[in-house]
C-alpha cells in the first residue's frame, strides 16, 4: 500500500504544491496520523505500507533520503510500534511491514 498525501493549489487547476512551508508541521502530521489510525480500523488485514517524502526540486536525486522522508520517518516510528511492525529505508524509500 501506498501512502500519498498532498496540498492542492486552487489558483493552478488544482496542482499539487510541491512546498507549503507555512510552519504547521505539528498539525498536518497529526491528521496524517489520525487518517493512518483511521483506516487501521477500517481495515485490519493491512500488513504494509511504504512511503516517501518527495524532493523539494525535480534535479534532486531519487535515492537521497530527503528532509521529508526523515520527518514522516520519526512519525512512523510512533504510529507503527517496534513490537509489531519493522520499518526499513532503501534510498528514499520507507517500508513498513507487520510482524509474522
Amino acid at each position: 500500500m501506498n501512502i500519498v498525501f498532498g496540498v492542492l493549489n486552487e489558483e493552478f487547476g488544482g496542482e499539487e504544491y510541491v512546498l507549503v512551508n507555512r510552519g504547521e508541521i505539528f498539525s498536518v502530521m497529526a491528521t496524517i496520523e489520525a487518517i493512518i489510525q483511521d483506516f487501521f480500523l477500517k481495515n485490519p488485514n493491512i500488513h504494509g505500507f511504504q512511503f516517501a517524502g518527495e524532493p523539494i526540486s525535480d534535479k534532486q536525486d531519487a535515492n537521497v533520503v530527503t528532509k521529508r522522508t526523515r520527518v514522516y520517518l520519526r512519525y512512523a516510528k510512533k504510529i507503527f510500534p517496534s513490537e509489531s511492525w519493522t520499518i526499513q529505508m532503501d534510498g528514499n524509500k520507507v517500508t513498513i511491514e507487520r510482524k509474522k
